[in-house]
Protein backbone atom coordinates (compact mmCIF):
# COMPACT_ATOMS: atom_id res chain seq x y z
CA UNK A 1 0.00 0.00 0.00
CA UNK A 2 1.12 3.56 -0.74
CA UNK A 3 -0.48 6.68 0.72
CA UNK A 4 0.99 10.08 -0.05
CA UNK A 5 0.21 13.79 -0.14
CA UNK A 6 1.45 14.59 -3.65
CA UNK A 7 1.76 17.92 -5.49
CA UNK A 8 1.79 18.14 -9.29
CA UNK A 9 5.39 19.34 -8.98
CA UNK A 10 7.72 18.93 -6.04
CA UNK A 11 8.25 16.33 -3.35
CA UNK A 12 5.41 14.27 -1.91
CA UNK A 13 4.91 13.25 1.72
CA UNK A 14 4.72 9.50 2.34
CA UNK A 15 2.16 8.74 5.04
CA UNK A 16 2.71 4.99 4.97
CA UNK A 17 6.51 4.88 4.91
CA UNK A 18 9.39 5.91 7.13
CA UNK A 19 8.50 9.58 7.70
CA UNK A 20 8.10 10.66 11.34
CA UNK A 21 4.37 11.22 10.76
CA UNK A 22 2.48 8.21 9.39
CA UNK A 23 -1.02 6.80 9.38
CA UNK A 24 -2.16 3.86 11.46
CA UNK A 25 -3.63 1.79 8.69
CA UNK A 26 -6.44 0.39 10.80
CA UNK A 27 -7.70 3.86 11.69
CA UNK A 28 -9.13 5.13 8.41
CA UNK A 29 -12.65 6.59 8.25
CA UNK A 30 -14.30 7.92 5.06
CA UNK A 31 -17.70 9.48 4.42
CA UNK A 32 -19.34 11.60 1.76
CA UNK A 33 -20.07 15.23 2.67
CA UNK A 34 -21.38 16.40 -0.71
CA UNK A 35 -21.61 15.51 -4.41
CA UNK A 36 -18.22 14.03 -5.33
CA UNK A 37 -16.81 15.45 -2.09
CA UNK A 38 -15.41 13.31 0.71
CA UNK A 39 -13.88 13.70 4.13
CA UNK A 40 -11.09 11.31 5.03
CA UNK A 41 -9.96 10.91 8.64
CA UNK A 42 -6.80 9.04 9.48
CA UNK A 43 -5.42 8.18 12.87
CA UNK A 44 -1.79 9.21 12.76
CA UNK A 45 1.28 8.88 14.96
CA UNK A 46 4.26 11.17 15.21
CA UNK A 47 7.55 9.57 16.11
CA UNK A 48 10.44 11.58 17.55
CA UNK A 49 10.84 14.54 19.85
CA UNK A 50 8.54 17.56 19.87
CA UNK A 51 10.73 19.59 17.53
CA UNK A 52 10.80 16.82 14.93
CA UNK A 53 7.04 16.33 15.02
CA UNK A 54 6.37 20.08 14.88
CA UNK A 55 8.60 20.44 11.83
CA UNK A 56 6.93 17.51 10.09
CA UNK A 57 3.50 18.89 10.98
CA UNK A 58 4.49 22.18 9.35
CA UNK A 59 5.27 20.33 6.11
CA UNK A 60 1.76 18.87 6.02
CA UNK A 61 0.15 22.19 6.95
CA UNK A 62 1.97 23.84 4.04
CA UNK A 63 0.41 21.30 1.68
CA UNK A 64 -2.99 22.33 3.04
CA UNK A 65 -2.26 26.02 2.49
CA UNK A 66 -1.13 25.35 -1.07
CA UNK A 67 -4.30 23.32 -1.73
CA UNK A 68 -6.38 26.19 -0.30
CA UNK A 69 -4.60 28.68 -2.58
CA UNK A 70 -5.13 26.41 -5.62
CA UNK A 71 -8.85 26.33 -4.90
CA UNK A 72 -9.08 30.15 -4.72
CA UNK A 73 -6.53 31.40 -7.26
CA UNK A 74 -7.21 30.41 -10.86
CA UNK A 75 -3.69 31.32 -11.99
CA UNK A 76 -2.12 28.56 -9.86
CA UNK A 77 -1.41 25.30 -11.65
CA UNK A 78 0.12 23.09 -8.94
CA UNK A 79 -2.66 20.98 -7.44
CA UNK A 80 -2.25 18.91 -4.26
CA UNK A 81 -3.53 15.33 -4.17
CA UNK A 82 -4.17 12.50 -1.77
CA UNK A 83 -2.76 9.52 -3.64
CA UNK A 84 -3.29 5.89 -2.70
CA UNK A 85 -2.55 2.52 -4.25
CA UNK A 86 -3.20 -0.96 -2.90
CA UNK A 87 -1.90 -4.30 -4.10
CA UNK A 88 -3.58 -5.28 -7.38
CA UNK A 89 -4.42 -1.76 -8.58
CA UNK A 90 -2.94 -0.97 -11.98
CA UNK A 91 -2.46 2.73 -11.25
CA UNK A 92 -2.61 4.84 -8.13
CA UNK A 93 -5.84 6.65 -7.30
CA UNK A 94 -5.79 10.33 -6.49
CA UNK A 95 -8.29 12.76 -5.02
CA UNK A 96 -7.79 16.52 -5.29
CA UNK A 97 -7.47 18.17 -1.87
CA UNK A 98 -10.35 20.63 -2.08
CA UNK A 99 -12.55 22.40 0.44
CA UNK A 100 -15.98 23.70 -0.69
CA UNK A 101 -15.54 26.96 1.26
CA UNK A 102 -12.99 29.53 0.06
CA UNK A 103 -11.58 29.93 3.59
CA UNK A 104 -11.82 26.23 4.42
CA UNK A 105 -8.65 24.20 4.85
CA UNK A 106 -8.65 20.81 3.07
CA UNK A 107 -5.83 19.43 5.26
CA UNK A 108 -5.83 19.65 9.05
CA UNK A 109 -3.55 17.97 11.59
CA UNK A 110 -4.90 17.58 15.12
CA UNK A 111 -2.65 16.22 17.84
CA UNK A 112 -4.66 14.81 20.72
CA UNK A 113 -4.47 16.34 24.18
CA UNK A 114 -3.96 14.33 27.34
CA UNK A 115 -5.00 15.76 30.74
CA UNK A 116 -5.43 19.15 29.17
CA UNK A 117 -1.86 19.37 27.89
CA UNK A 118 -0.66 19.13 24.31
CA UNK A 119 1.59 16.16 23.70
CA UNK A 120 3.79 18.41 21.56
CA UNK A 121 4.90 20.22 24.71
CA UNK A 122 6.07 17.01 26.33
CA UNK A 123 9.20 15.00 25.75
CA UNK A 124 7.50 11.79 24.67
CA UNK A 125 8.65 9.90 21.59
CA UNK A 126 5.23 8.94 20.15
CA UNK A 127 2.40 11.41 19.59
CA UNK A 128 -1.14 10.43 18.62
CA UNK A 129 -3.41 12.52 16.45
CA UNK A 130 -5.80 12.74 13.53
CA UNK A 131 -5.29 13.87 9.92
CA UNK A 132 -8.49 15.30 8.38
CA UNK A 133 -8.56 15.62 4.60
CA UNK A 134 -11.30 17.00 2.34
CA UNK A 135 -11.00 15.79 -1.24
CA UNK A 136 -12.86 15.30 -4.48
CA UNK A 137 -13.66 11.82 -5.79
CA UNK A 138 -10.98 9.35 -6.86
CA UNK A 139 -9.56 9.41 -10.35
CA UNK A 140 -6.63 7.57 -11.86
CA UNK A 141 -3.21 9.16 -11.49
CA UNK A 142 -2.48 8.16 -15.08
CA UNK A 143 -4.03 10.05 -17.97
CA UNK A 144 -5.49 8.01 -20.83
CA UNK A 145 -5.84 9.29 -24.36
CA UNK A 146 -6.66 8.53 -27.96
CA UNK A 147 -6.67 10.31 -31.30
CA UNK A 148 -9.00 9.92 -34.26
CA UNK A 149 -8.01 11.46 -37.56
CA UNK A 150 -10.18 12.55 -40.49
CA UNK A 151 -13.50 12.82 -38.65
CA UNK A 152 -16.17 14.43 -40.83
CA UNK A 153 -17.22 17.89 -39.65
CA UNK A 154 -20.79 17.04 -40.70
CA UNK A 155 -21.88 14.46 -38.15
CA UNK A 156 -18.67 12.47 -38.07
CA UNK A 157 -18.66 9.65 -35.50
CA UNK A 158 -16.02 8.20 -33.22
CA UNK A 159 -16.91 5.14 -31.16
CA UNK A 160 -14.97 5.02 -27.88
CA UNK A 161 -15.08 1.55 -26.36
CA UNK A 162 -15.50 1.14 -22.60
CA UNK A 163 -12.80 -0.96 -20.97
CA UNK A 164 -11.84 -1.36 -17.35
CA UNK A 165 -9.54 1.66 -17.25
CA UNK A 166 -12.23 4.00 -18.54
CA UNK A 167 -13.53 4.27 -15.00
CA UNK A 168 -16.53 2.97 -13.09
CA UNK A 169 -17.70 6.60 -12.88
CA UNK A 170 -16.63 7.52 -16.39
CA UNK A 171 -13.81 9.99 -16.75
CA UNK A 172 -12.83 13.65 -16.54
CA UNK A 173 -12.08 14.81 -20.09
CA UNK A 174 -8.91 16.68 -19.24
CA UNK A 175 -8.32 17.87 -22.82
CA UNK A 176 -10.14 17.75 -26.12
CA UNK A 177 -8.37 19.26 -29.11
CA UNK A 178 -9.89 19.85 -32.56
CA UNK A 179 -7.17 20.27 -35.14
CA UNK A 180 -8.38 22.03 -38.26
CA UNK A 181 -5.63 22.83 -40.73
CA UNK A 182 -7.76 23.32 -43.84
CA UNK A 183 -11.30 24.49 -42.99
CA UNK A 184 -12.74 27.95 -42.38
CA UNK A 185 -15.01 27.28 -39.39
CA UNK A 186 -17.15 29.62 -37.28
CA UNK A 187 -18.61 27.28 -34.62
CA UNK A 188 -17.97 23.72 -33.46
CA UNK A 189 -20.10 21.20 -31.58
CA UNK A 190 -19.10 17.94 -29.90
CA UNK A 191 -21.71 15.60 -28.40
CA UNK A 192 -21.10 12.32 -26.58
CA UNK A 193 -23.73 9.59 -26.54
CA UNK A 194 -23.59 6.74 -24.03
CA UNK A 195 -24.46 3.41 -25.57
CA UNK A 196 -27.61 3.02 -23.48
CA UNK A 197 -30.11 1.11 -25.64
CA UNK A 198 -27.55 0.79 -28.41
CA UNK A 199 -26.02 2.69 -31.28
CA UNK A 200 -25.05 0.04 -33.82
CA UNK A 201 -27.33 1.67 -36.39
CA UNK A 202 -26.95 5.22 -35.06
CA UNK A 203 -26.38 7.78 -37.83
CA UNK A 204 -26.70 11.42 -36.77
CA UNK A 205 -26.59 12.87 -40.30
CA UNK A 206 -29.58 13.07 -42.66
CA UNK A 207 -29.83 14.50 -46.18
CA UNK A 208 -33.12 16.42 -46.05
CA UNK A 209 -34.13 15.55 -49.60
CA UNK A 210 -34.64 12.07 -48.09
CA UNK A 211 -37.07 13.38 -45.47
CA UNK A 212 -40.81 14.02 -45.83
CA UNK A 213 -41.32 17.33 -47.63
CA UNK A 214 -44.13 19.71 -46.72
CA UNK A 215 -45.69 22.93 -47.98
CA UNK A 216 -44.02 24.57 -51.01
CA UNK A 217 -40.95 22.32 -50.64
CA UNK A 218 -39.46 20.18 -53.43
CA UNK A 219 -36.24 18.34 -54.22
CA UNK A 220 -33.71 20.26 -56.32
CA UNK A 221 -30.35 19.23 -57.77
CA UNK A 222 -27.72 21.75 -56.73
CA UNK A 223 -23.98 21.56 -57.29
CA UNK A 224 -22.08 22.57 -54.17
CA UNK A 225 -24.64 21.23 -51.75
CA UNK A 226 -24.20 18.04 -49.76
CA UNK A 227 -24.83 15.11 -52.11
CA UNK A 228 -25.47 17.73 -54.84
CA UNK A 229 -29.14 17.89 -53.92
CA UNK A 230 -31.38 19.51 -51.33
CA UNK A 231 -34.99 20.37 -50.38
CA UNK A 232 -36.01 23.88 -51.39
CA UNK A 233 -38.92 25.89 -50.04
CA UNK A 234 -40.28 28.58 -52.40
CA UNK A 235 -42.92 30.06 -50.02
CA UNK A 236 -44.99 30.37 -53.22
CA UNK A 237 -48.40 29.57 -51.75
CA UNK A 238 -47.88 29.87 -47.99
CA UNK A 239 -45.30 32.42 -46.80
CA UNK A 240 -46.52 32.21 -43.19
CA UNK A 241 -45.13 29.73 -40.68
CA UNK A 242 -45.79 26.18 -41.87
CA UNK A 243 -44.14 22.76 -41.83
CA UNK A 244 -41.61 22.52 -44.66
CA UNK A 245 -39.85 19.26 -43.72
CA UNK A 246 -40.73 16.39 -41.39
CA UNK A 247 -37.93 14.24 -39.98
CA UNK A 248 -38.58 10.74 -38.60
CA UNK A 249 -36.43 8.08 -37.00
CA UNK A 250 -37.07 5.89 -40.03
CA UNK A 251 -35.23 8.46 -42.15
CA UNK A 252 -32.06 7.92 -40.12
CA UNK A 253 -32.09 4.14 -39.91
CA UNK A 254 -34.03 1.35 -41.52
CA UNK A 255 -34.17 -0.78 -38.37
CA UNK A 256 -33.31 -0.62 -34.69
CA UNK A 257 -35.08 2.70 -34.38
CA UNK A 258 -34.52 2.63 -30.62
CA UNK A 259 -30.80 3.08 -31.33
CA UNK A 260 -31.70 6.67 -32.17
CA UNK A 261 -33.56 7.29 -28.90
CA UNK A 262 -32.01 10.15 -26.93
CA UNK A 263 -31.75 13.91 -26.50
CA UNK A 264 -30.25 16.01 -29.28
CA UNK A 265 -29.29 19.46 -30.39
CA UNK A 266 -30.68 19.81 -33.92
CA UNK A 267 -28.27 21.47 -36.36
CA UNK A 268 -29.63 22.52 -39.74
CA UNK A 269 -27.57 22.92 -42.89
CA UNK A 270 -29.31 25.60 -44.97
CA UNK A 271 -28.96 28.45 -47.45
CA UNK A 272 -31.23 31.37 -48.22
CA UNK A 273 -30.98 32.77 -51.70
CA UNK A 274 -31.40 36.53 -51.11
CA UNK A 275 -29.33 38.41 -48.54
CA UNK A 276 -32.04 40.98 -47.77
CA UNK A 277 -34.82 38.46 -47.20
CA UNK A 278 -36.16 38.05 -43.66
CA UNK A 279 -36.87 34.39 -42.92
CA UNK A 280 -37.65 32.68 -39.63
CA UNK A 281 -37.39 29.04 -38.62
CA UNK A 282 -38.35 26.83 -35.68
CA UNK A 283 -38.95 23.21 -34.75
CA UNK A 284 -42.37 21.83 -33.85
CA UNK A 285 -43.85 18.57 -32.63
CA UNK A 286 -44.35 16.79 -29.32
CA UNK A 287 -40.68 15.73 -29.14
CA UNK A 288 -39.38 19.31 -29.17
CA UNK A 289 -37.86 20.37 -25.85
CA UNK A 290 -36.82 23.90 -26.83
CA UNK A 291 -37.06 25.87 -30.06
CA UNK A 292 -37.92 29.49 -30.72
CA UNK A 293 -38.67 31.16 -34.02
CA UNK A 294 -35.34 32.77 -34.97
CA UNK A 295 -34.22 34.88 -37.89
CA UNK A 296 -32.11 32.84 -40.29
CA UNK A 297 -28.74 34.61 -40.12
CA UNK A 298 -26.76 33.90 -43.29
CA UNK A 299 -27.14 33.87 -47.07
CA UNK A 300 -24.96 33.02 -50.02
CA UNK A 301 -23.55 29.63 -49.03
CA UNK A 302 -24.61 26.61 -47.00
CA UNK A 303 -24.24 27.33 -43.27
CA UNK A 304 -25.10 25.39 -40.12
CA UNK A 305 -27.39 26.83 -37.43
CA UNK A 306 -28.90 25.62 -34.15
CA UNK A 307 -32.60 24.91 -34.64
CA UNK A 308 -33.45 23.65 -31.14
CA UNK A 309 -33.46 20.63 -28.86
CA UNK A 310 -35.52 17.45 -29.18
CA UNK A 311 -36.09 14.36 -27.06
CA UNK A 312 -36.78 11.21 -29.06
CA UNK A 313 -39.20 9.85 -27.94
CA UNK A 314 -40.99 12.72 -26.19
CA UNK A 315 -42.32 10.40 -23.46
CA UNK A 316 -40.98 7.25 -21.92
CA UNK A 317 -42.02 4.20 -23.91
CA UNK A 318 -40.07 1.69 -21.80
CA UNK A 319 -40.64 -1.71 -23.39
CA UNK A 320 -43.73 -0.65 -25.31
CA UNK A 321 -41.97 0.87 -28.31
CA UNK A 322 -41.99 -2.44 -30.21
CA UNK A 323 -45.80 -2.35 -30.18
CA UNK A 324 -45.99 0.96 -32.00
CA UNK A 325 -44.47 2.64 -35.02
CA UNK A 326 -41.31 3.99 -33.36
CA UNK A 327 -39.95 4.81 -36.80
CA UNK A 328 -42.63 7.52 -37.14
CA UNK A 329 -41.35 9.43 -34.08
CA UNK A 330 -39.77 12.70 -35.16
CA UNK A 331 -40.20 16.46 -35.45
CA UNK A 332 -41.03 19.18 -37.98
CA UNK A 333 -38.93 21.99 -39.39
CA UNK A 334 -41.12 25.03 -39.90
CA UNK A 335 -40.25 28.26 -41.71
CA UNK A 336 -41.81 31.53 -42.84
CA UNK A 337 -40.87 34.44 -45.07
CA UNK A 338 -41.51 37.81 -43.43
CA UNK A 339 -39.99 39.95 -46.15
CA UNK A 340 -38.43 39.41 -49.57
CA UNK A 341 -38.96 37.15 -52.57
CA UNK A 342 -36.26 34.50 -52.26
CA UNK A 343 -36.34 30.85 -51.23
CA UNK A 344 -34.90 28.74 -48.41
CA UNK A 345 -32.92 25.59 -49.12
CA UNK A 346 -32.72 22.77 -46.55
CA UNK A 347 -29.57 20.72 -47.10
CA UNK A 348 -29.16 18.41 -44.09
CA UNK A 349 -29.70 17.98 -40.36
CA UNK A 350 -27.26 16.70 -37.76
CA UNK A 351 -28.50 15.35 -34.43
CA UNK A 352 -25.77 16.10 -31.89
CA UNK A 353 -26.20 14.15 -28.62
CA UNK A 354 -26.87 16.78 -25.97
CA UNK A 355 -26.59 14.98 -22.64
CA UNK A 356 -22.81 15.45 -22.84
CA UNK A 357 -22.32 18.51 -25.04
CA UNK A 358 -19.58 21.00 -25.88
CA UNK A 359 -19.89 24.03 -28.12
CA UNK A 360 -17.00 26.23 -29.18
CA UNK A 361 -18.68 29.56 -29.91
CA UNK A 362 -16.95 31.86 -32.38
CA UNK A 363 -13.97 29.57 -32.74
CA UNK A 364 -13.31 31.29 -36.07
CA UNK A 365 -10.69 28.90 -37.34
CA UNK A 366 -9.27 29.77 -40.72
CA UNK A 367 -7.15 28.05 -43.30
CA UNK A 368 -4.73 30.95 -43.60
CA UNK A 369 -1.33 30.98 -41.92
CA UNK A 370 -0.93 30.29 -39.07
CA UNK A 371 -3.03 27.13 -39.17
CA UNK A 372 -5.11 26.76 -36.01
CA UNK A 373 -6.69 24.39 -33.54
CA UNK A 374 -8.95 24.79 -30.50
CA UNK A 375 -8.97 22.91 -27.24
CA UNK A 376 -10.89 22.69 -24.00
CA UNK A 377 -9.22 21.92 -20.69
CA UNK A 378 -11.20 20.56 -17.74
CA UNK A 379 -9.11 21.10 -14.64
CA UNK A 380 -9.09 18.80 -11.59
CA UNK A 381 -11.50 21.08 -9.71
CA UNK A 382 -13.96 21.13 -12.63
CA UNK A 383 -13.11 24.62 -13.90
CA UNK A 384 -12.63 24.85 -17.66
CA UNK A 385 -10.54 26.87 -20.09
CA UNK A 386 -10.84 27.16 -23.87
CA UNK A 387 -7.96 28.42 -26.00
CA UNK A 388 -6.92 28.65 -29.62
CA UNK A 389 -3.35 28.00 -30.72
CA UNK A 390 -1.51 27.48 -33.95
CA UNK A 391 -1.51 23.90 -35.25
CA UNK A 392 1.89 23.22 -33.74
CA UNK A 393 0.31 24.13 -30.41
CA UNK A 394 3.15 26.37 -29.25
CA UNK A 395 1.68 29.82 -29.93
CA UNK A 396 -1.25 31.13 -27.89
CA UNK A 397 -3.72 33.00 -30.11
CA UNK A 398 -6.80 33.67 -27.97
CA UNK A 399 -9.26 32.55 -25.37
CA UNK A 400 -12.76 32.08 -26.71
CA UNK A 401 -16.27 31.47 -25.50
CA UNK A 402 -17.62 27.97 -25.00
CA UNK A 403 -20.68 26.22 -23.59
CA UNK A 404 -20.72 22.81 -21.91
CA UNK A 405 -23.34 20.45 -20.55
CA UNK A 406 -22.14 17.48 -18.45
CA UNK A 407 -19.10 17.21 -20.66
CA UNK A 408 -17.38 14.11 -19.30
CA UNK A 409 -16.79 10.61 -20.57
CA UNK A 410 -19.55 8.21 -19.45
CA UNK A 411 -18.60 4.82 -18.04
CA UNK A 412 -20.59 3.04 -20.75
CA UNK A 413 -19.42 2.65 -24.33
CA UNK A 414 -19.64 6.08 -25.91
CA UNK A 415 -19.90 7.64 -29.33
CA UNK A 416 -18.55 11.11 -30.05
CA UNK A 417 -20.29 13.18 -32.74
CA UNK A 418 -18.62 16.17 -34.38
CA UNK A 419 -20.29 19.03 -36.25
CA UNK A 420 -19.09 22.38 -37.56
CA UNK A 421 -20.42 25.52 -39.18
CA UNK A 422 -18.14 26.00 -42.16
CA UNK A 423 -18.12 29.50 -43.59
CA UNK A 424 -17.40 28.35 -47.15
CA UNK A 425 -19.23 25.86 -49.38
CA UNK A 426 -19.60 22.42 -47.73
CA UNK A 427 -17.49 19.54 -48.89
CA UNK A 428 -16.25 16.24 -47.51
CA UNK A 429 -13.97 17.99 -45.03
CA UNK A 430 -12.58 16.50 -41.82
CA UNK A 431 -10.86 17.33 -38.54
CA UNK A 432 -8.55 15.45 -36.20
CA UNK A 433 -9.70 14.93 -32.60
CA UNK A 434 -7.37 14.31 -29.67
CA UNK A 435 -9.09 13.21 -26.47
CA UNK A 436 -7.45 12.77 -23.06
CA UNK A 437 -9.19 11.77 -19.84
CA UNK A 438 -8.66 10.59 -16.26
CA UNK A 439 -10.81 7.56 -15.33
CA UNK A 440 -12.95 8.18 -12.23
CA UNK A 441 -13.77 5.73 -9.40
CA UNK A 442 -15.77 5.49 -6.19
CA UNK A 443 -13.12 3.41 -4.46
CA UNK A 444 -10.71 0.82 -5.83
CA UNK A 445 -9.85 0.43 -9.51
CA UNK A 446 -8.81 -3.19 -9.96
Amino acid sequence: MTLTITPDTGSSYDLAGSNPIKVRRDGQVSHRIGPNLYEERYQIIGEGDSTTVKNETRKLVEFGEKAKAYRNLGELTNAIWLREQVSGEIYARQGLLYHPLPDGNPLQVHWLNQRGRSRLLQNGQVFYGELVLTRLGWESSEEQGSTRTNVSIYGGKWEIASVYWQGMNGGRISTITLDDPTNDVAHLWVGIRAKGVGFTSFNPFLELESATLGTDTTIVNLVGYSNNSAARCSFATTPTMATRVTVKLSHFTGSNHHHMFGEYLVLLGYNRSVANDVLRLKLSGDTVVASEAVIIPHAGTVRVMEAGYVRLPGQSLRGAYSDYGAGDIGFNIQAERIAGTGNLTFDFVILVPSRHLLKFKDANLNSATPLQKVRLYTHPDGQQTSIKTNTAGNAFLSFHEFEVRNFFLPADDAMLVLAADKTTAPAATTMDINLSWYPAFDNYQF
